[in-house]
């Protein structure tokens, strides 16, 4: 095989079209031009991060510089993203990050839509070692003049990250990655400026009667939003350089999407300032009958001179999306808003890069597309924040250049706005509902010429539904949960010749009955009987079975287009492993993921990205809380110590109040665990105190690299009940 030797630059372009070579194509030829976006205003462009700009007019070593202020500084200003107001600064100047001192030669042309031009005669910045600084009247604001699009925003956003560069780096992390990005074999060459570019895809409004100090303050609270820039600046500080030619990652995945979000409603009046629980899950797109359809997956292809002198890869994705969601009033007022209201809505990334670390890790700054649906007879925009990747990649076989498998989960916020048709843009208007989400975020291997028989045997299974139980009419039934999450981890049993599944979990349940209350159920054994055959994919007009998979309960339909009973999942090629989409299930919607059973015994010593959701219920409370790049370190045989480092958002049904994302990252709140291998790739993680227990329990795989668990955590008072994964850090 062709060593996957890295870190190898990955360039990622996506698009909204699906994951087909056409997609590749176009991301070759893709020239980094957004069309009519803009930076700045009240526009709302489709297909875009929703931060960015056209290059359109710019010469290689040009920028455009917008300035935006908050609304105290310029009430007048024309109205732009996030409350600010967009101004013309009354004077720019540049200079070295660290010291002020220095001039750096620049050509500055104010233009007259607000923006200015600024040239820069020995070379356009690519690094943190230039800064520009813009006055309007007493506010005055700085920005890196690196940015991926060559769009520079000076704002509060530009503002906060400038001084986390000052404060967190020294002379000498800004000089090593400045020549990082003069050398053509450096693979961190595009972090810095695709870092200084995407902290204004946050979709974070600035209170109208804010100061800049109060303005900075609430930016440093928004704990995805520091994370992320935390994430992003030790990214750019990997300084690998690639060494003769660059390794070739090849391949075409089948995705199984779950997310969970908490949030708030404002669209609809009777149920203004509600909080929800919402899930998405992943669904293929009928574009015409038995011709091309769009599934949520993601492709892999080699481009050369993305970035001068590298050879890079194009990773391409696009999740078709359903949603259902469960508001909840103060008062115990439940209504559910299920997938048949929601249009199809699609989870995709725009342009990025990324990282191959020891073969074993994929990582990057990934900016989500804004999409527009018609729900509520209204046109609807929505935003999605950008996110830190950290996914696990596995090793090729060795007759192959593909890895069989990406995991990650990650976490992102958005909103949905109300937008008004003017000719052929749109405008932003009301705010109908703020978001958060958790994804995890599965990709297996697709191949042509998938046959059942690859799907046989025992295998360990976790998974995590959640179901909602009230109606439209805000109506609940016979004291019955309106709101129920289950998990459970057992095994499959799988008979390929007929396609029947033996199915033996132990489940845990967590549900909020229509009086508010909140139970429990732990630990119930339960077997029962699943059914699973092919469903194939229409790709280029023609109709192939490359690892997608019906999974039924009492039946299988004979349309194997159909919906299933259980849900749609997809297989690994050599059937060692399987992610589900639960869909309209018995118990709802959810994840379910399953791999062979083995002999090998648990690892015992190494340290692995702990990521995933968790979902907390108290009597007045609703927690999501997501598991943001934790690590998890094996000592030994029997011990285990976990750093928890969480993404925290909390719903006061009583307040009628959602609280933006605060990050849970304190070395003294690491948690000494029992580890236990129970046989048969099975294992668990526990920790018990005074105010309850916290237990993992699920599989690892035979490379000892993946665990896939759910969790159950009774402390401090509060019930909480998820699904998590660990892969290793190298």
């Amino acid at each position: 095989m062709r060593s996957l030797s890295g870190p190898a630059l990955l360039s990622a372009l996506l698009f909204l079209g699906g994951c087909t070579s056409d997609a590749i194509d176009a991301a070759k030829k893709d020239t980094n031009d957004f069309g009519g976006a803009s930076s700045g205003g009240e526009g709302f462009t489709p297909g875009t991060p929703g931060g960015g700009g056209t290059t359109s007019g710019l010469g290689p070593n040009e920028i455009r510089l917008t300035m935006e202020v908050l609304e105290t500084a310029a009430p007048d200003a024309e109205s732009s993203r996030r409350n600010l107001r967009l101004v013309q600064p009354e004077s720019i100047s540049v200079y070295a990050t660290t010291d002020n001192s220095v001039s750096v030669p620049a050509e500055i042309t104010y233009n007259d839509d607000l923006s200015a031009t600024i040239a820069f005669p020995g070379g356009l910045p690519l690094g943190p070692d230039t800064l520009i600084e813009a006055r309007f009247g007493d506010e005055v604001y700085r920005s890196m003049a690196a940015d991926a699009d060559q769009n520079v925003q000076v704002n509060p956003f530009s503002e906060f990250l400038v001084r986390q560069t000052i404060a967190k780096y020294s002379v000498f992390d800004i000089q090593a990655i400045t020549d990082c990005t003069e050398q053509d074999d450096c693979t961190g060459k595009a972090a810095w400026s695709s870092l200084a570019d995407q902290i204004h895809d946050f979709e974070i409004d600035i209170p109208s009667t804010a100061s800049k100090e109060t303005a900075l303050s609430l930016l440093g609270a928004r704990g995805d939003f520091t994370s992320y820039i935390d994430d992003m600046m030790q990214y750019a500080l990997s300084l690998d350089t690639s060494s003769g030619e660059l390794a070739v990652l090849e391949g075409n995945y089948n995705s199984v999407f779950f997310g969970v979000e908490l949030g708030q409603t404002f669209l609809e009046s009777n149920l203004s300032n509600a909080g929800f629980w919402g899930v998405r899950t992943g669904q293929e797109k009928v574009l015409s009958p038995k011709e091309d359809h769009v599934y949520p997956g993601l492709s892999f292809a080699s481009v050369s001179d993305l970035l001068p002198g590298l050879n890079s890869t194009v990773l391409s994705s696009d999740i078709p999306y359903s949603r259902e969601l469960l508001t909840h009033q103060a008062g115990n007022t439940f209504c559910l808003r299920d997938n048949s209201i929601w249009e199809l809505n699609n989870h995709a990334s725009a342009v990025g890069s990324a990282s191959l670390i020891n073969d074993i890790r994929l990582t990057a700054g990934r900016a989500l597309f804004q999409t527009v649906t018609n729900n509520f007879s209204r046109n609807i925009g929505w935003t999605r924040n950008p996110y830190y990747m950290d996914a696990f990649i596995s090793e090729p076989p060795a007759d192959s250049n593909t890895p069989d498998r990406i995991v990650s989960s990650y976490f992102t916020a958005g909103k949905a706005i109300a937008l008004e048709l003017e000719g052929e843009n749109y405008k932003r208007r009301d705010i109908l509902e703020n978001h958060f989400l958790s994804v995890i975020d599965i990709n297996v291997e697709r191949q042509p010429g998938f046959e059942l028989s690859s799907v046989n045997g025992t295998y360990n299974i976790v998974y995590a539904s959640q179901r909602q139980g009230s109606s439209s009419s805000c109506q609940t039934f016979d004291n019955q949960p309106v709101m129920e999450v289950e998990t459970g981890s057992g095994i499959w049993t799988v008979n390929s010749g007929n396609g029947s599944i033996n199915e033996s979990v132990a489940t845990s349940a967590l549900a909020r009955l229509p009086s508010g209350t909140v139970q429990s159920e732990n630990t119930t054994s339960v077997t029962r009987s699943r059914l699973v055959n092919r469903r194939p994919s229409y790709r280029n007009n023609a109709v192939l079975y490359d690892g997608r998979l019906n999974f039924g309960i009492s039946h299988l339909l004979t349309d194997e287009l159909a919906k299933p009973q259980l849900g749609v999942g997809a297989s690994t090629p050599d059937g060692s492993f399987m992610a589900v989409n639960m869909n309209d299930s018995p118990g709802g919607d959810g994840l379910l993921i399953a791999s062979s059973q083995h002999a090998i015994p648990a690892p015992t010593n190494g340290r692995y990205r702990l990521q995933g959701v968790s979902l907390g219920m108290s009597e007045d409370t609703n927690v999501l809380r997501h598991m943001n790049h934790a690590t998890l370190t094996i000592n030994s045989a029997s011990s285990a110590t976990l750093d928890p480092r969480i993404l925290e958002v909390t719903h006061s049904v009583s307040g009628s109040t959602v609280s933006s994302p605060s990050l849970v990252d304190s070395l003294g709140d690491s948690v000494t665990l029992v580890y236990a291998d129970a046989g048969n790739g099975q294992a668990s993680f526990s920790y018990t105190d005074t105010t309850g227990e916290l237990t993992l329990e699920g599989f690892f795989t035979p490379d000892q690299n993946q665990f896939y668990l759910r969790l159950r955590d009774t402390r401090n008072g509060e019930e909480n009940i998820g699904l998590v994964l660990a892969t290793r850090i190298p």
